[in-house]
């Protein structure tokens, strides 16, 4: 009974140590965000002021991610905006701009889909990114198929 007691005991000390140790770092975060500020965290990382990209305003029509937000989160985080589009073998896809992903044609997604497969594994995020910057709205089947690519590398 007595052992019990002790393993109880030290039991709950640990818990407590853990959860105090977790809260702090839990503040440190927040602070470490509140307090840093763009130039800081690009003097951090190593990157070049003028490699760091508009900041979108935030309406409720638009979200934090802009009014072209494909959604992709992931990608839009590793490749941030720029001007630049680069083009991935795909500029037949440029007359899709402006559509919407249920409006295509089986032979339409049969073309979105022989790009896909041609893409090496390490070009998903960037086709993703520059699709998103043409306007392009990809088919449902294929932004799929873009996703699992983009989750396997």
């Amino acid at each position: 009974m007595e052992g019990a007691l002790i393993i109880l005991g030290v039991t709950i000390v640990v818990g407590v140590v853990l959860y105090l140790a977790d809260r702090l770092h839990g503040r440190r975060k927040e602070e470490l965000s509140e307090t840093e500020t763009p130039e800081t965290a690009e003097a951090a990382s190593g990157a070049a002021a003028t490699e760091q990209p508009a900041a979108t305003s935030e309406t409720p029509e638009t979200g934090k991610h802009g009014p072209l937000c494909c959604g992709q989160h992931l990608v839009c985080e590793k490749y941030p905006p720029t001007d630049k589009i680069i083009y991935y073998d795909d500029e037949e896809l440029d007359r899709f701009a402006g559509r919407s992903g249920d409006d295509y044609t089986d032979e339409e997604i049969e073309e979105f889909q022989e790009v896909l497969m041609t893409l090496r594994p390490e070009d998903a995020l960037g086709w993703s990114r520059s699709v998103e910057q043409r306007h392009i709205t990809l088919p449902a089947d294929v932004r799929d198929g873009l996703m699992l690519l983009i989750t396997e590398t």
